[in-house]
């Protein structure tokens, strides 16, 4: 249920608490506009797949490209979610719509996400029904939050005092990119041009929030602002000038020249600062790194040094001067070729740990009969054997999945087991191959017919004598 309180499993406790620290570089999280094609993670079905619904974590990697793979996946935003709707369906198709902004508090100090629910979303979905306590609440698209446990959200920074600090009321009001500071100072973009229909804040304009102007609380949250505290930084067409003099060619190798719509933010990892045209009285700001709207950016990225640039990450040019293809993210389009999308979400933070993955070719989404399961999983040390947990998920519909959180130990950690209390039926997966991933076809029994609702969530040696649990999925059956 919603309000279920985490538990705690005693023996794991004998394993001895502690967990390895972080190592305090960066990385890059980011969100297609499109569904698109991991390369190197090509012919392991769903893994190699990256929706509009889910974020990727790219790291320092090979000369050519960043090392790139899923980190938070559509199947567990459905055991994030759960069911408020009270449909009976735990896996729909568009949870949460396309996600449009992302950030990680603290990431600009070489945060790690905790497990995806670090990580803070704003949605494009205009009602977006979540649990709240016992009851059923909605989020906007301008409601920039993160999901807790049972089905909860916790909001960020909420659309009413968005409003408040822009000075205007609007009905549309959508946050399409956002980003903060290690002062809390907070820079954002909006989907569309506000208040219509006379343009007070354009959907290109880059939008600054000091910190000085909110209250936050305890939790790390805006709890209040100053009215009219907002201001536009750079109006569009001082972000048109930094895309055009920054050179980043488009995938048929023409020279953008127009931001469109802003649509991520995120620190630059090359430091520097910028003095806002818009606003110079606010005197130097931290470096940006931007994309704009439209597959002819093709995961190119711009940043506000030396007033427009193609920035830099591990090595790397996070676009081309020539042809902007999307290799350096290392994808691609799912029909081939240079990618057909842009970043629709950015966020920077440190890199998190090898987590194990596994994901189901059909997306857990099933209608009887079903003759068998393929599971695609990866992010194992090679050579080494991994376990599937399968526990059925709450019995009727209108319900949040339940989790308790195990400590870290020294074998890993910590970890968060989706489990309602019923039986958990291991199931071996195999041994890893060298690049520590693998398949797996589980055969099912003519007679197995839903509806039926199960979690699964993979088990192994992650490397350097470690444990870890992968994030959940949710499978379903009518």
């Amino acid at each position: 249920m919603a309000g279920r309180k985490k538990r705690w499993i005693p023996w794991l406790l004998l394993l001895g608490l502690g967990t390895p620290s972080a190592a305090q570089s960066r990385a890059l999280l980011f969100v297609p506009a499109q569904p698109q094609v991991l390369a190197t993670w090509k012919g392991f079905g769903p893994l190699g797949r990256l929706d509009d619904q889910e974020v990727a974590l790219a790291l320092p990697g090979s000369p050519r490209a960043l090392a790139v793979r899923k980190y938070l996946p559509l199947g567990a935003l459905h055991a994030f979610w759960g069911d408020p709707m009270g449909k009976g369906d735990y896996t729909h198709p568009f949870v949460v719509g396309e996600i449009d902004a992302l950030f990680v508090p603290g990431g600009s100090k070489g945060s790690p996400p905790k497990r995806g629910r670090g990580i803070y979303f704003s949605v494009t979905r205009r009602r977006l029904p979540v649990f709240e306590g016992h009851k059923v609440g909605n989020l906007g698209p301008a409601d920039l939050f993160r999901w807790k446990g049972q089905g909860r959200a916790q909001v960020f920074l909420s659309s009413s005092l968005l409003m408040k600090a822009l000075g205007f009321r609007s009905p549309t009001l959508d946050v399409d990119a956002f980003c903060a500071d290690s002062k809390g100072d907070l820079f954002f973009s909006l989907a569309l041009d506000e208040p219509y229909p006379k343009p007070k804040v354009l959907d290109g304009d880059l939008c600054f929030l000091p910190a000085r102007a909110l209250v936050y609380g305890s939790d790390g949250t805006v709890k209040d602002v100053r009215a009219g505290a907002a201001v536009v930084a750079a109006r569009e067409a001082d972000l048109d000038g930094w895309v055009a003099a920054s050179g980043l060619a488009s995938s048929r190798g023409l020279l953008i020249k127009k931001v469109g719509n802003l649509s991520c933010l995120a620190l630059d990892p090359g430091g520097g600062t910028f003095l806002p045209p818009a606003r110079p009285s606010l005197g130097p700001l931290p470096n940006l790194i931007f994309g704009g709207s439209g597959k002819g950016w093709a995961m190119g990225l711009c940043s506000t040094a030396g007033k427009g640039a193609i920035p830099r990450f591990g090595g790397l040019n996070l676009g081309s001067s020539q042809k902007t293809r999307g290799a350096h993210f290392g994808v691609e389009s799912p029909s081939g070729g240079p990618s057909d999308s842009w970043v629709c979400a950015l966020g920077l933070c440190g890199p998190p740990a090898l987590e194990i993955q596994v994901e189901e070719e059909r997306g857990g989404r099933f209608l009887h009969p079903v003759s068998k399961l393929v599971f695609d999983w990866g992010g194992l040390a090679p050579g080494r054997a991994a376990f599937l947990f399968l526990s059925p998920g709450p019995p009727g519909p209108g319900r949040a999945f339940s989790s308790l959180f195990l400590p870290g130990t020294l074998l890993g950690g910590p970890w968060e087991v989706f489990w309602e209390g019923g039986p958990v039926y291991p199931l071996s997966l195999g041994l890893s191959g060298k690049d520590g991933r693998g398949k797996t076809t589980l055969a099912l029994p003519p007679s197995l017919s839903g509806p039926l609702l199960f979690t699964a969530q993979a088990f192994g040696p992650a490397g350097k004598g470690k444990l870890d649990l992968s994030l959940p999925l949710v499978l379903q059956w009518w």
